[in-house]
């Protein structure tokens, strides 16, 4: 900031800059302010400094820097604040011909808001700049005569115990077709309440690694692939639309079967498609109707309704053939009827197409030429971001087991490392997740034939 003053000079005594307070502790909501202070200087016309603090303010972040009284009312104050790198530079002249400032005094006040202040960290002075004034220059001091001294942040006190369960293994204990549970209890002593989680680190002799936490389930390591479900029967309860080719119509692309809708109000159906079975360990995530359609406008909607009449969504079409999937309230099918998810709900949906124009007039032919069901399976159901609230005084407190079913494919050894991660606060969804952990724990166990 102040590379054109001249440099090196020597100074009969060594100047101190420091942080304000030293250690911050016993906060974890809010704002705190460090003070950068300095102490012993003499004809000080100018200074800089660059403090340090957690990057991609995960922890805490810069609000607001507000200048000193040291050089008096008259200064000019410059900022950077840099939250990525986590560094702020400040600096600050008098201005024109005055005498410089000398002995103790604050140059700046850093203010910061906390987002999560579970962890320590330091917030170190990287470097300070001191400019005085020798009769009509403004020189820099040499860094020899400079100390500095930062600040560090304690959050808010916290000594969790967290008991990991079953780590014994017993032959036969853990084999294919038994489910283990991965059990944790915590206690909190200290005075604020805490979100917490157990994560579950996994590495199998393979070298597979399996990153888990409580209240997750793990149905399966080898989730089944994406599969498509096409149509492969028709009940001719409604024939509005022009039926080309043989029954039933849309269970194949370009095979010259296909239904066509012209008017308002016009029905065809009921479809209905190939069942689904389930092998152990298979769960269905989601499901999702796809049509492959091409309509004159692309207005037209393919309303889809259900074997009872309730709709659905909105097929539509382009000039060109191609995979359409609902457009007005999800494309995920299986959001709107969740009974998609169950073999059952899955093998007893049937749909009808409704011919829908917006203004109740014929838009142009609307073809329909294949009608599937996209399924897309998971082995782990999805983490529960927060974790659980655990209140002050809890004292084993036992979080959601983390459930683990095995099959012959997992057989093998492993290598389990067990950590309690928890934070302060409910996380903001502006910022990445931090979390404080607990001292690991690491264990060896074995999944049998």
């Amino acid at each position: 900031m102040f590379g054109a003053f001249l440099v090196g000079i020597g100074h009969a005594s060594t100047v101190t800059v420091y942080c304000d307070p030293a250690v911050v502790s016993g906060v974890y909501e809010g704002t705190f302010d460090i003070n950068v202070k300095i102490t012993g200087g003499e004809s000080v016309y100018a200074w800089e400094f660059r403090l340090d603090y957690p990057p991609y303010a995960q922890q805490i972040s810069v609000i607001d820097v507000i200048a000193g009284d040291y050089l008096g009312p008259d200064q000019m104050l410059a900022k950077n604040v840099n939250p990525f790198d986590g560094e702020v530079l400040v600096g600050s002249t008098m201005v024109g011909d005055v005498e410089g400032a000398y002995g103790d005094g604050t140059l700046a006040t850093v203010r910061f808001t906390i987002i999560e202040p579970a962890g320590e960290f330091p917030m170190d002075l990287l470097s300070a700049r001191i400019f005085i004034r020798v009769g009509t220059e403004i020189v820099e001091m040499a860094q020899e005569d400079i100390t500095r001294t930062g600040s560090y942040f304690i959050g808010p006190t916290l000594v969790m115990d967290a008991t990991p369960g079953e780590q014994g293994n017993h032959k036969g204990q853990y084999a294919a077709g038994k489910t283990r549970r991965f059990k944790t209890t915590v206690t909190n002593p200290s005075t604020v309440p805490v979100w917490a989680r157990a994560r579950i680190t996994t590495v199998k002799d393979t070298g597979e690694v399996l990153r888990l936490y409580s209240g997750q389930h793990l149905y399966t390591t080898q989730p089944r692939a994406t599969e498509y479900y096409y149509v492969n029967g028709f009940t001719a309860d409604f024939t509005d639309w022009t039926q080309t080719g043989t029954s039933p119509y849309a269970n194949a692309v370009g095979d010259g079967n296909l239904v066509t809708g012209n008017n308002y109000c016009e029905l065809i159906g009921m479809f209905d498609f190939a069942d689904i079975s389930l092998n152990p360990g298979d769960i269905i995530y989601r499901v999702t109707l796809e049509g492959m359609t091409r309509s004159a406008n692309i207005n037209v909607d393919f309303d889809v309704y259900d074997q009872n009449f309730n709709w659905i969504d909105s097929l539509y079409g382009t000039g060109n053939w191609a995979w359409h999937t609902t457009r007005w309230v999800d494309p995920v099918t299986s959001n709107i009827n969740p009974s998609l998810l169950t073999p059952a709900g899955f093998n007893a949906f049937q749909v009808v197409i409704h011919y829908y124009s917006p203004d109740g007039s014929p838009m142009g032919p609307a073809e329909l030429d294949a009608l599937r069901l996209k399924v897309e399976y998971i082995g782990l159901n999805p983490l529960a971001v927060n974790g659980q609230l655990v209140p002050v005084g809890a004292i084993n407190m036992r979080l959601e087991d983390l459930i683990w079913d095995l099959w012959p494919f997992n057989v093998g050894t492993y290598t389990t490392t067990f950590v309690v991660e928890y934070r302060f606060g409910t996380p903001d969804p502006r910022f990445p997740q931090y979390w404080a952990t607990t001292t690991p724990t690491t264990w060896t166990w074995t999944v049998y034939p």
